[in-house]
C-alpha cells in the first residue's frame, strides 16, 4: 500500500495540490497552493482560519498563496481551510486519476484485504 498519495483540490480561486498519508490520515497542502480568500457566512471554522492564513499565507488579490507546507490532521480540515466553507474532505480531493481520495482509500483498503 501506498503511503503517501498526491492529491488535488480545484475549483474558484482554488488551486491545491497535497500530499494524504495514509498511515496517519494527515493531508500537507504544499507551498505554492492557492486557496479561496471568500468564506461563507456561516462558516464556523473563520477565527482558526484567520489565524491559519497568518501562518502559512501571502495575499494574492482575490485568493492566498501559501508560502509554506501546511499540515492537517484530516483531509476534511485541509479542504475547509483551502475553501472556506463545510465540507467532506475525502470526497474532494481528487487523486492524478481523478478518482475521489474516498474511492482510493477504498481500493487500496479492498487490495490490503486481498493480500491479508
Amino acid at each position: 500500500m501506498k503511503k503517501l498519495i498526491k492529491v488535488y483540490l480545484k475549483g474558484k480561486n482554488v488551486n491545491c495540490v497535497g500530499l494524504f498519508n495514509c498511515e496517519t490520515n494527515k493531508l500537507t497542502i504544499l507551498a505554492g497552493s492557492i486557496i479561496r480568500k471568500k468564506v461563507s457566512p456561516n462558516f464556523k471554522y473563520n477565527r482558526k482560519r484567520l489565524s491559519q492564513i497568518g501562518e502559512y499565507c501571502k495575499d494574492q488579490g482575490d485568493s492566498f498563496i501559501l508560502i509554506k507546507d501546511a499540515s492537517f490532521e484530516t483531509p476534511s480540515a485541509a479542504a475547509k481551510f483551502s475553501l472556506g466553507y463545510e465540507v467532506n474532505g475525502p470526497a474532494y480531493w481528487r487523486t492524478e486519476t481523478n478518482d475521489s481520495l474516498k474511492e482510493c482509500m477504498q481500493k487500496q483498503k479492498n487490495k490490503k484485504d486481498l493480500n491479508s
